[in-house]
């Protein structure tokens, strides 16, 4: 069933406030810093918190202890992170910025492009721009997506040349 924007809305706001509720029956730190309740006083956090792999994407169903790394369904792509000390919330987070900005991923540059669609039309070359995956709409011109995602990649990231790209074209 295809939602209008108000119906997603409300039904995005209904389950933000069922897992808002489901969170809240967890037992909880006394105070969250920066994504760690390891604190010390008003200082950084120390290190990160642990996340579990969630047993069918139930908050209440906490599975093994997730590790630093992206998705593993990208050939060629790392999905796990080399990092000196895995505790490091600095070296986590430049791993996944190094991963999400290398040339070779095409997700990042199909994203952006197909983003930059929606902004210049009714809708992007992927009607559904929050995913991409098993769960989304297919692309309605894959070629076309894959040939604006390289030409955004080899002009330097630039969304200006990609903007009057889309603009200036006579599709």
């Amino acid at each position: 069933m295809a939602y209008g924007r108000s119906e997603a809305a409300l039904a995005g706001f209904a389950w933000e406030q069922r897992l808002q509720r489901e969170l809240a029956e967890l037992p909880q730190p006394s105070r969250v810093y920066c994504g760690s309740n390891r604190t010390k006083p008003d200082g950084p956090p120390m290190t990160p918190r642990t996340v579990h792999v969630l047993k069918r994407g139930e908050v209440t169903k906490p599975g093994k202890i997730a590790t630093p790394g992206s998705v593993a369904a990208v050939p060629g792509l790392p999905s796990r992170f080399d990092l000196r000390d895995p505790n490091d919330e600095g070296q986590r987070r430049a791993a996944l910025a190094d991963w999400l900005a290398r040339p070779d991923n095409p997700l990042t540059w199909r994203v952006i492009a197909n983003r930059a669609c929606t902004t210049t039309s009714a809708s992007g070359i992927v009607d559904t721009p929050n995913d991409f995956g098993k769960m989304g709409g297919a692309a309605s011109h894959p070629e076309l997506l894959d040939w604006l995602a390289v030409e955004f990649r080899d002009n330097g990231g630039s969304l200006k040349k990609l903007h009057r790209l889309l603009v200036t074209s006579s599709t």
